[in-house]
């Protein structure tokens, strides 16, 4: 058995190595945390970076086999400012996602229902949602609309 000393390989060996690993601790954590969350997570899929998974109850998130997921903030050279988010945002809300799909840096939510058909990337720090959590009527975003009281303030704020 012939041992390979680590000064007789460049350090790009030892970069793709450790790349190599995280990719498979990350790829098992994940995975429980599917498990954790409720998330249906078809086999084959690889995760570098430990994506977030938030799933309301009564909802459904369903990811296909072979998808890759990149949360490492030095996975892509696009440079990822965040992780990748699948979340669920209301009760019978619906996330579906085919088989060979790929994300960096990512955000899919739903409040109703978001499918992802099969063989489909989606590029660094991209956002995918069918809501826009707030809305469209201002007199609906304001405080009395929703009985909240709040403190009137006569006084100007002081610098």
């Amino acid at each position: 058995m012939i041992i390979f000393k680590d000064r007789y390989f460049p350090h790009y060996f030892k970069i793709i190595r450790q790349t190599y690993i995280k990719q498979r601790v990350d790829t098992f954590i994940t995975y429980f945390k599917a498990y954790y969350w409720g998330v249906q997570l078809e086999k084959g899929s690889e995760f570098v970076g430990l994506p977030k998974f938030r799933k309301t109850p009564k909802s459904s998130i369903y990811i296909g086999k072979n998808a890759r997921l990149l949360s490492s903030f030095s996975a892509n050279l696009h440079g990822l400012n965040r992780k990748c988010m699948i979340s669920t945002l209301d009760k019978n809300a619906s996330i579906t996602i085919g088989d060979n799909f790929g994300m960096s840096g990512g955000i899919i939510a739903s409040a109703l229902k978001v499918t992802i058909g099969s063989r489909v990337m989606i590029g660094a720090n991209c956002t995918i949602t069918d809501t826009d959590s707030h809305a469209l009527n201002f007199k609906d975003r304001h405080a009395n609309y929703y009985n909240l009281k709040t403190k009137d303030y006569k006084e100007p704020i002081k610098k």
